[in-house]
């Protein structure tokens, strides 16, 4: 019993890891990008702030909206070839967009 423990406690510290990889891409991008503008235009940084917010909470809003909407259509419990992931990017891109519109 005490090995099993030491096994799922170290299986969920790897997944753990692993998800940190996944975007730290994405997230060096961000961070050089937003270094650049605040040493070329520091008047901009709390523009660049906002509409980073903005565009975050547009896309919560839109995922709990697509939940709200769709409660018994989730894409994890479809078949492959179900076109319900499709919905759900089409309406975050939407509301993400309108968003970013609208600043």
């Amino acid at each position: 019993m005490r090995k099993e423990g030491i096994v799922n406690s170290f299986m969920s510290k790897l997944s753990q890891f692993a998800m940190g990889i996944r975007l730290r891409g994405t997230a060096i991008i961000a961070l050089l990008t937003t270094i650049i503008v605040a040493f070329f235009f520091p008047h901009q940084i709390g523009v660049l702030i906002f509409k980073a917010n903005v565009l975050t909470c547009a896309a919560v809003c839109a995922y709990l909206l697509d939940r709200g909407l769709f409660p018994y259509a989730r894409p994890s419990e479809q078949s492959p070839n179900d076109r319900w992931m499709v919905r759900r990017v089409a309406l975050i891109v939407g509301v993400m967009l309108a968003a970013a519109l609208a600043l």
